[in-house]
């Protein structure tokens, strides 16, 4: 007796947390083939109800024995596992004395009946109630009175009535529920009220619509689920395996497997944290197990030490779940595809997430990926299903707008999502991408594709349309999009350029032939007024009469230069345009007759016609710009001062008499006149200002007069040798130093020495010197080193700068 009594204890330890009792009751309750349940909480017990079948004598049986249950009575279905058997050992964790009323039995357990509870196995010996008649409310029939321990902690207690409210007893507990159609929770120590029922919306042979209504208080909610369900058979191998015999489901024939997704009220599929509900048919309260999909499932799945997660590794729980994906192929999938909402966007819904338990994730996620991926999952325009790899996604906005012999030119053999159709996002990848266009990416190679193919069709409509929807950005975005640099502008010759090189004539605006020959103009038939400022945003110029004669002295200009700065005007530029009504243009003087004001708005007339595209760089001929010395010289003899932004400081080096060779700097003047720096650059730098420009040359400069800078700071008496003089190893002989200079535009600079410098170092390591000369053309700045310092490095003729920087004595900034 001692020994079973033992056992018993150790059974009730087998269920870890002390609440679970109660989904116990609530399992066996609809194995009873219950209706209705209930449960009432005092401060001293629970008190539960239910309407199902009453106990006969297998089910006082079941509640007496120690591991075993009378499911296996072959009147009562495989489904039957018994009335409460092992599940109820776990209610002696909270009460002493439990007692049960039903038909015609009424008998307890009653620890303190007992001289010596822990010698004797009270937990199964049941004490006939002689003297206590129960009245039942008229819907119930079975009765369990539980009531509280002395010993029972707080804790466990707090626990007990918070399980009551919350996560346990949600209202997915009964949607997987056989029998259940409503679980009432009466908490008085909270003054809580909960009722928890299902009704059945919709049946069809595929699947079932339930909706599930949860009553809290004064609250209601609704939640609605769409339950696809199926009878499989359990194979043999199953049945051998050594765990399922453990459990006793070698004798099982079949199992139901439930998947179950949220409806919105609207019967539109929704996304929901997926669980796995552990089954019904085991000594098992109703566990939930994240398994990282969008819906619930639920089966017979066998759970690993301690009851709290599925075993991973049981042949049992692998099959079901192998089980589970084909009732998704083969039964949920067919029905989302008939159905009007569901076919768009089951994928959605179907897509695993990442997480759950690797059960799930090798049986159901994995397959279930592939697929989707793989098989006609997704909804066309045409009102069928096609592959991922298939279908293009193209933008509803766009989509109007391209006809069915376009979409085919621009993606052979594959078919056109429709537009109601959601993809779940690693679907997408699979896809191909359908035209786009954004501020910062510009147009998608697709969309280009699209733009030239309507551009040969002259579709106008497109291109104002669209036109019109980049119109809706702000005009910072528009000033600032990838879209001003690129072909989207249709041209009346249906063709396409960059915004800036576009013209939108005045409206009654006539132009003779070699004017409109000069000009790139915005088709004719794009003349909505909000397409029309988009583009002028985005670059397009408006051209009117004084851009005409503009145009015609800019002719003038380069025909000048042409003829080497003679004057003349164009015989274009001795008449009128016919509509302009004005006076013939007056002939310009020869450039050296010319004002240096006349000269200066010259450059910049052919500045503009330069960023106009009327002119290129050959076209200018022998162009001279101004030097700040007022001189007019070539282009390539000239460098920017410090006004043009350039990436040196050789004007400030310059006149710091660092650069003692004569320099020219480039004329404020042109930007006194058009402040546009960038666009004065863009020209300067086309025409070849700086092109003859020898860095090193200036380098060599900037470091031989830095180190003589320094030596005369230093109250030493120093001269450069010569090119001729330079042959013995060294650059400046300053009183007893000799000094090698090495110059470098970089900051941190490596150093080369020659076979002769090297040998002239070793042979005069006391009194030779290496001058390091960094970022000659920003900041220069001079590094001293001793030349027997660098001996003591390495004997090498190169010396990376990280060794040149431990050796330096001292260090001289120049400017």
């Amino acid at each position: 007796m001692a020994a079973l009594a033992g056992a018993i204890n150790r059974l009730e330890k087998a269920f870890p947390e002390q609440w679970h009792f109660l989904m116990e009751f609530i399992q066996n309750a609809d194995d009873s083939q219950s209706n209705s349940f209930s449960l009432r909480l005092t401060e001293d017990a629970v008190t539960i109800l239910n309407d199902g079948r009453e106990f006969d004598y297998d089910d006082v049986e079941s509640v007496c024995n120690v591991g075993q249950s009378s499911k296996a009575n072959p009147d009562k279905g495989e489904d039957y596992i018994g009335y409460l058997g092992v599940g109820f050992k776990s209610v002696f964790l909270i009460s002493d004395n439990p007692r049960i009323y039903s038909g015609e039995y009424q008998f307890e357990f009653d620890k303190h009946s007992w001289s010596d509870p822990t010698q004797s196995p009270w937990q199964i010996i049941p004490i006939w109630i002689h003297d206590d008649a129960q009245t039942f409310p008229d819907e119930y029939n079975t009765k369990f009175e539980i009531p509280f321990s002395d010993d029972i902690s707080q804790e466990t207690f707090d626990k007990l009535t918070s399980e009551l409210d919350v996560g346990q007893i949600s209202d997915r507990t009964i949607l997987f529920l056989k029998n259940l159609e409503e679980i009432e929770i009466i908490d008085e120590v909270n003054g809580v009220e909960k009722t928890i029922s299902k009704s059945i919306v919709t049946t069809r042979d595929e699947y079932d619509i339930v909706e599930v209504t949860t009553e809290r208080n004064d609250e209601t909610e609704t939640t609605r689920w769409l339950r696809f369900t199926d009878t499989v058979e359990v194979p043999g191998r199953v049945k051998e395996d050594r765990m399922t015999k453990q459990w006793e489901r070698h004798t099982i024939n079949h199992r139901e497997i439930i998947v179950a997704f949220e409806l919105n009220t609207d019967n539109v599929l929704q996304k929901q944290e997926g669980t796995a509900h552990i089954g019904v048919f085991s000594f098992l309260p109703l566990k939930e197990v994240p398994s990282g999909l969008n819906f619930l499932v639920q089966a017979d799945f066998l759970t690993a030490p301690g009851r709290e997660t599925i075993h991973r590794d049981a042949l049992w729980n692998r099959w079901l779940a192998q089980e589970i994906f084909e009732l998704i192929i083969g039964q949920a999938i067919p029905a989302f595809k008939q159905d009007s909402d569901w076919r768009k966007n089951f994928t959605t819904v179907l897509y695993p997430q990442k997480g759950g338990h690797s059960l799930f994730d090798d049986e159901i996620h994995r397959p279930l990926q592939d697929h989707l991926k793989d098989a006609p999952v997704l909804l066309t325009v045409n009102d069928e299903f096609g592959r991922p790899c298939r279908c293009v996604n193209i933008d509803s906005s766009i989509g109007e707008l391209i006809s069915d012999n376009e979409f085919d030119k621009l993606y052979p053999n594959k078919s056109r999502l429709h537009p109601d159709c959601e993809v779940a996002a690693a679907l997408e990848q699979e896809m191909t991408s359908g035209p786009t266009y954004s501020p910062n990416r510009g147009l998608s190679d697709s969309m280009n594709r699209l733009f030239e193919l309507k551009a040969q069709e002259g579709d106008t409509d497109f291109f104002s349309q669209l036109y019109r929807e980049i119109g809706e950005w702000t005009e910072n975005t528009l000033l600032g999009t990838k879209l001003r640099r690129e072909e989207i502008t249709l041209t009346e010759a249906d063709e396409l350029e960059i915004p800036r090189n576009v013209r939108v004539l005045d409206d009654d605006l006539e132009l003779s032939s070699d004017i409109r020959d000069d000009i790139t103009i915005l088709h004719p038939r794009i003349a909505d007024e909000t397409a029309i400022e988009t583009l002028e945003l985005l670059g397009a110029k408006t051209f009117d009469q004084a851009d005409i004669d503009k145009r015609l002295r800019g002719k003038d200009t380069i025909k000048s230069l042409e003829q080497g700065g003679g004057g003349g005007v164009s015989e274009q530029a001795k008449t009128t345009d016919s509509s302009s009504g004005e006076e013939p243009i007056e002939f310009e003087p020869e450039w050296s007759d010319l004002s240096e004001e006349r000269k200066i708005e010259q450059t910049i007339e052919i500045l503009d016609l330069f960023h106009e595209g009327v002119v290129t760089v050959p076209d200018l001929g022998d162009i001279k710009v101004k030097s700040k010395d007022g001189e007019w010289v070539s282009p390539e003899d000239i460098l920017y001062p410090a006004e043009y932004y350039p990436n040196h400081r050789i004007e400030a080096l310059h006149t710091a008499g660092l650069i003692p060779t004569r320099t020219l700097f480039l004329s404020t003047e042109y930007l006194e006149e058009r402040a546009d720096v960038h666009q004065w650059k863009q020209f300067f730098d086309a025409i070849g200002v700086e092109s003859n420009l020898n860095e090193i040359s200036i380098v060599e400069q900037v470091a031989i007069e830095s180190a003589l800078l320094v030596e005369a700071e230093e109250g030493r008496d120093a001269k450069a040798l010569s090119r001729h003089e330079e042959i013995e190893g060294y650059d400046i002989q300053s009183e007893s130093r000799v000094i090698e200079v090495k110059g470098s535009k970089k900051e941190s600079p490596s150093v080369n020495l020659t076979q002769k410098q090297f040998g002239r170092l070793k042979d005069n390591s006391d009194n030779y010197y290496l001058y390091i000369v960094r970022d000659a053309l920003q900041n220069p700045s001079v590094s001293i080193i001793k030349g027997k310092n660098i001996l003591n490095v390495k004997l090498s003729v190169k010396i990376d700068y990280s060794e040149l920087q431990n050796l330096t004595d001292s260090e001289h900034s120049v400017l």
